[in-house]
Protein backbone atom coordinates (compact mmCIF):
# COMPACT_ATOMS: atom_id res chain seq x y z
CA UNK A 1 0.00 0.00 0.00
CA UNK A 2 2.86 2.39 0.82
CA UNK A 3 4.32 1.70 -2.62
CA UNK A 4 1.07 2.68 -4.35
CA UNK A 5 0.86 5.89 -2.30
CA UNK A 6 4.46 6.78 -3.19
CA UNK A 7 3.82 6.17 -6.90
CA UNK A 8 0.64 8.29 -6.78
CA UNK A 9 2.52 11.17 -5.16
CA UNK A 10 5.34 10.95 -7.74
CA UNK A 11 2.85 10.94 -10.66
CA UNK A 12 1.05 13.96 -9.16
CA UNK A 13 4.30 15.85 -8.58
CA UNK A 14 5.52 15.01 -12.07
CA UNK A 15 2.35 16.56 -13.48
CA UNK A 16 3.12 19.82 -11.65
CA UNK A 17 6.63 20.19 -13.02
CA UNK A 18 6.69 22.57 -15.96
CA UNK A 19 9.29 22.24 -18.68
CA UNK A 20 12.08 24.75 -18.69
CA UNK A 21 12.34 27.42 -21.35
CA UNK A 22 15.33 28.12 -23.57
CA UNK A 23 15.41 31.58 -25.11
CA UNK A 24 17.52 32.04 -28.24
CA UNK A 25 18.39 35.70 -28.91
CA UNK A 26 20.24 37.05 -31.96
CA UNK A 27 23.85 37.80 -31.03
CA UNK A 28 24.35 41.47 -30.32
CA UNK A 29 20.70 42.21 -29.60
CA UNK A 30 20.30 44.80 -26.84
CA UNK A 31 17.02 46.02 -25.46
CA UNK A 32 13.60 44.91 -24.39
CA UNK A 33 12.16 41.52 -25.34
CA UNK A 34 8.46 40.73 -25.23
CA UNK A 35 6.91 37.34 -25.89
CA UNK A 36 3.17 37.33 -26.59
CA UNK A 37 1.64 33.96 -25.77
CA UNK A 38 -1.50 32.19 -27.06
CA UNK A 39 -1.15 33.72 -30.54
CA UNK A 40 -2.78 31.74 -33.38
CA UNK A 41 -0.41 33.33 -35.91
CA UNK A 42 2.59 32.91 -33.63
CA UNK A 43 5.70 30.79 -33.90
CA UNK A 44 4.74 27.09 -33.67
CA UNK A 45 5.55 25.27 -30.45
CA UNK A 46 9.10 23.88 -30.51
CA UNK A 47 10.94 21.78 -27.96
CA UNK A 48 14.61 21.01 -27.48
CA UNK A 49 15.69 18.43 -24.91
CA UNK A 50 12.25 18.51 -23.29
CA UNK A 51 12.39 22.30 -22.86
CA UNK A 52 10.32 24.91 -24.62
CA UNK A 53 12.38 26.65 -27.30
CA UNK A 54 11.60 30.31 -27.99
CA UNK A 55 13.58 31.91 -30.81
CA UNK A 56 13.48 35.68 -30.47
CA UNK A 57 13.45 37.59 -33.78
CA UNK A 58 15.73 40.60 -34.40
CA UNK A 59 12.83 42.94 -33.47
CA UNK A 60 12.76 41.60 -29.89
CA UNK A 61 9.03 40.85 -30.20
CA UNK A 62 7.91 37.23 -30.48
CA UNK A 63 4.41 35.88 -31.00
CA UNK A 64 4.13 32.23 -29.98
CA UNK A 65 1.41 29.59 -29.91
CA UNK A 66 2.62 28.39 -26.50
CA UNK A 67 0.32 29.08 -23.57
CA UNK A 68 1.92 31.22 -20.88
CA UNK A 69 3.05 29.30 -17.82
CA UNK A 70 3.79 30.82 -14.47
CA UNK A 71 6.13 29.55 -11.80
CA UNK A 72 9.05 28.18 -13.80
CA UNK A 73 11.19 31.33 -13.97
CA UNK A 74 14.03 29.55 -12.19
CA UNK A 75 14.28 27.14 -15.07
CA UNK A 76 15.08 29.62 -17.84
CA UNK A 77 18.17 29.56 -20.01
CA UNK A 78 19.12 32.46 -22.27
CA UNK A 79 21.58 32.34 -25.15
CA UNK A 80 22.94 34.65 -27.76
CA UNK A 81 23.15 32.80 -31.07
CA UNK A 82 25.68 33.73 -33.73
CA UNK A 83 24.96 33.65 -37.46
CA UNK A 84 26.80 30.32 -37.66
CA UNK A 85 24.57 28.81 -34.95
CA UNK A 86 26.94 28.92 -31.98
CA UNK A 87 25.32 29.68 -28.64
CA UNK A 88 26.77 31.82 -25.87
CA UNK A 89 24.99 31.69 -22.50
CA UNK A 90 23.70 34.94 -21.04
CA UNK A 91 23.73 35.40 -17.29
CA UNK A 92 20.53 36.19 -15.40
CA UNK A 93 21.10 39.15 -13.07
CA UNK A 94 19.13 39.13 -9.83
CA UNK A 95 17.66 42.28 -8.24
CA UNK A 96 20.34 42.04 -5.52
CA UNK A 97 23.12 42.01 -8.13
CA UNK A 98 21.63 45.09 -9.74
CA UNK A 99 22.46 46.98 -6.53
CA UNK A 100 26.04 45.68 -6.30
CA UNK A 101 28.60 48.27 -7.44
CA UNK A 102 31.21 45.62 -8.30
CA UNK A 103 28.83 43.79 -10.61
CA UNK A 104 27.47 47.06 -11.99
CA UNK A 105 30.94 48.10 -13.13
CA UNK A 106 31.25 45.06 -15.37
CA UNK A 107 30.38 45.40 -19.01
CA UNK A 108 28.97 41.88 -19.42
CA UNK A 109 25.65 41.47 -21.18
CA UNK A 110 22.94 39.48 -19.49
CA UNK A 111 19.26 39.27 -18.64
CA UNK A 112 17.50 41.76 -16.38
CA UNK A 113 13.97 41.43 -14.97
CA UNK A 114 13.83 37.70 -15.76
CA UNK A 115 10.34 36.18 -15.63
CA UNK A 116 8.28 39.40 -15.70
CA UNK A 117 4.76 38.53 -16.88
CA UNK A 118 1.46 40.30 -17.32
CA UNK A 119 -1.25 41.22 -19.82
CA UNK A 120 -1.31 44.05 -22.33
CA UNK A 121 -4.39 45.69 -23.69
CA UNK A 122 -7.98 46.03 -22.67
CA UNK A 123 -10.46 43.19 -22.33
CA UNK A 124 -10.66 42.77 -26.10
CA UNK A 125 -6.93 42.30 -26.68
CA UNK A 126 -5.98 40.62 -23.40
CA UNK A 127 -2.50 39.67 -24.58
CA UNK A 128 -0.55 37.58 -22.05
CA UNK A 129 3.12 38.44 -22.24
CA UNK A 130 6.53 37.83 -20.77
CA UNK A 131 9.16 40.57 -20.77
CA UNK A 132 12.85 40.99 -20.01
CA UNK A 133 15.80 43.15 -20.98
CA UNK A 134 19.06 42.13 -22.64
CA UNK A 135 21.75 44.62 -21.65
CA UNK A 136 24.76 45.40 -19.55
CA UNK A 137 24.39 47.63 -16.47
CA UNK A 138 25.58 50.72 -18.30
CA UNK A 139 23.01 50.23 -21.08
CA UNK A 140 19.92 49.99 -18.88
CA UNK A 141 19.41 53.76 -18.79
CA UNK A 142 19.63 54.02 -22.58
CA UNK A 143 17.01 51.29 -23.01
CA UNK A 144 14.56 53.23 -20.85
CA UNK A 145 15.06 56.47 -22.81
CA UNK A 146 12.06 58.02 -24.55
CA UNK A 147 13.50 57.33 -28.02
CA UNK A 148 14.22 53.68 -27.27
CA UNK A 149 10.80 53.17 -25.67
CA UNK A 150 8.97 54.72 -28.63
CA UNK A 151 10.93 52.61 -31.14
CA UNK A 152 10.13 49.47 -29.17
CA UNK A 153 6.41 50.35 -29.00
CA UNK A 154 6.46 50.70 -32.78
CA UNK A 155 8.01 47.23 -33.19
CA UNK A 156 5.35 45.76 -30.87
CA UNK A 157 2.59 47.44 -32.89
CA UNK A 158 4.03 46.00 -36.11
CA UNK A 159 4.22 42.50 -34.61
CA UNK A 160 0.73 42.47 -33.10
CA UNK A 161 -1.01 44.52 -35.78
CA UNK A 162 -2.44 47.37 -33.72
CA UNK A 163 -1.48 49.97 -31.16
CA UNK A 164 -2.57 48.79 -27.73
CA UNK A 165 -0.19 50.80 -25.56
CA UNK A 166 -1.01 54.46 -25.12
CA UNK A 167 1.81 56.91 -25.55
CA UNK A 168 2.72 58.94 -22.44
CA UNK A 169 2.19 62.11 -24.49
CA UNK A 170 -1.39 61.06 -25.33
CA UNK A 171 -2.53 61.27 -21.69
Amino acid sequence: MKKIGFIAVMVFMGGCIQPGITFIIPEGYKGEVTIFYNQDKGQPEKYEGGRRLLVIPPTGVLLTRFQIEHGNSRNYDYYYISKDGKRKPLRIYSPDEMKNDTVMAKNNYGIFYNGTTGRYGALIENLPYEWFIVSNFKGLDKISSKESTEAYKKRMKEAVGYDFISSPSAN
